[in-house]
């Protein structure tokens, strides 16, 4: 993502990225036959490469040309170094005849904690107050002295780990006004299960020269597959303070309502953006 400006609310449009199939992600460590390949979620880089790569082909950019593009301002599709993104968030959509209802879900924060109980408690963790000394204690951040350690100082009656299940806009507000979200019975979560699941495939290696494989390539990889009814959720737009495009509503026609087929991830893998 672009580290430069936010995106401007003016120019920011919504994108909807609907798996074609399975999907696969995973970092670069080598994968070679006989390995066990396990899908995490994608990162904001590979949705800004997709993404980026769409765009770059439409304005005639080539891959080569992209790289220092924002330092020459003279360079007639200059303006394309200043598209940025922001997601990607898993998220609840309508039906085929509504699919403008979104509903994103998000992780819980790394300080909202749950016990072991079943229903879990969920237990917020807040900043100790400057009135209690932590001894050894040292801000991390040189430019945020002041910074204090996520604490709770509360009985916790059990073990507590991280909250595995999703929260809804409803239940992060609660979250950011320093407010404990309700039981999964509320609706400020959305059960793990019912947003994504993992399915296990098994691939065989093919030399590229031959057309033909050998012994022991075969591979096993767990791909993420959303539930129905699941999409990711991204958002585009210009920068604010970026070049603008030759024509306003260029991203606009860059994705169309009736959507274009990307290849996301790994092993050649397709969404409807």
């Amino acid at each position: 993502m672009n580290h430069a400006a936010a995106l401007d609310p003016a120019s920011r449009i919504g994108l909807l990225i609907e798996p074609l199939d399975t999907l696969f992600f995973r970092d670069g460590r080598p994968f070679a036959s006989a390995d066990r390949g396990h899908s995490d979620f994608p990162t904001p880089q590979t949705l800004a490469g997709m993404l980026r790569t769409h765009l770059m082909a439409l304005a005639g950019v080539r891959p080569g040309e992209i790289h220092g593009l924002r330092e020459h301002p003279d360079h007639p599709t200059h303006w394309i170094s200043h598209v940025a993104f922001q997601g990607l968030w898993l998220a609840q959509v309508g039906t085929r005849q509504a699919r403008d209802v979104v509903e994103p879900c998000l992780p819980a924060p790394a300080h909202l904690m749950q016990t072991d109980d079943d229903p879990p408690r969920y237990i917020l963790h807040t900043p100790l107050s400057p009135a209690i000394e932590m001894p050894g204690w040292q801000s991390p951040s040189l430019h945020y002295p002041q910074m204090r350690p996520l604490m709770h100082l509360g009985s916790t009656d059990g073990k507590l780990k991280p909250c595995e299940d999703f929260l809804t806009l409803e239940g992060l507000k609660k979250v950011l006004q320093d407010e404990t979200p309700g039981n999964r019975a509320s609706g400020d979560w959305i059960r793990k299960s019912c947003l994504f699941d993992h399915e296990e495939r098994v691939g065989i290696g093919i030399d590229a020269a031959t057309g033909t494989t050998g012994d022991g390539r075969i591979y096993s990889a767990r791909h993420l597959r959303l539930c129905e009814n699941v999409a990711f959720y991204a958002e585009a737009g210009w920068e604010s303070n970026g070049a603008a495009p030759p024509e306003p509503h260029w991203l606009d026609e860059a994705f169309p309502a009736d959507g274009v087929v990307l290849p996301f991830g790994g092993e050649g893998r397709r969404v409807l953006v």
